[in-house]
């Protein structure tokens, strides 16, 4: 049998979100997965002890009941409800992913996951605003991923958020080398620098291809 009183007191809940209501919602929704919790009927129940009475309002109007059958809404059409009634525009959607930054010790691979989630909550117009620029912002604090983003000079989403993955593998390849036996002969030592070009994936990537034969290019001149 659940534990109600456990259940409910870690319990994400709106207030706490401020104007994310899509973190919110995924965050609601892994929770009561985790407690195995997803029959319609109880699902909303729990949705409506983690909002304030005014909320609850407009939650429980978008249930419905046809031919004595209940019907509760998804979670994108509660999400939509409370960002509609919380009055929570594009902009401040924006500024909120504007805001967003890494967390410590946080992958950059799930990073991009949310921050790929905001961006596609917001429209078209706030979309095209949203710059290869800003995301440096937000992962600024890794250093050596966010610098290959300025180097292979990237103008997509798309390729940062590749290039800062793919940064974030070989920077970990590098700190496990480090830590590794160095090898003693001039003959192991020239060995060793061909196996890291070898499986540096970054290097290898269609973004730094493109940059080394520009550069060669450069130089022929």
């Amino acid at each position: 049998m659940l534990d109600a009183e456990k259940i409910k007191r870690n319990l994400p809940r709106l207030e706490d979100c401020k104007k994310n209501v899509l973190e919110w919602i995924d965050d609601l929704k892994e929770y009561l997965l985790l407690y195995d919790i997803t029959e319609p009927r109880k699902m909303f129940t729990w949705v409506l002890v983690a909002v304030e009475d005014n909320v609850k309002d407009v939650i429980r109007g978008l249930a419905t009941k046809r031919n004595g059958e209940e019907r509760y809404p998804k979670f994108n059409e509660i999400q939509k409800a409370v960002e509609t009634y919380l009055e929570i525009t594009e902009g401040d959607k924006w500024a909120i992913l504007r805001n967003l930054v890494v967390a410590e010790g946080e992958s950059l691979k799930l990073f991009n996951h949310r921050y790929k989630k905001l961006y596609h909550n917001l429209s078209r117009e706030y979309q095209k605003l949203t710059t290869v620029k800003e995301y440096k912002e937000s992962i600024s604090s890794r250093i050596f991923p966010c610098s290959q983003v300025s180097i292979a000079k990237v103008s997509s989403l798309q390729e940062a958020n590749e290039i800062v993955e793919l940064a974030e593998t070989t920077e970990k390849e590098i700190q496990v080398r480090n830590v590794a036996p160095q090898p003693k002969s001039r003959r192991s030592l020239r060995n060793a620098a061909l196996v890291t070009q070898d499986r540096n994936f970054l290097v290898s990537h269609s973004v730094y291809r493109n940059f080394r034969n520009e550069s060669r290019e450069h130089y022929k001149k």
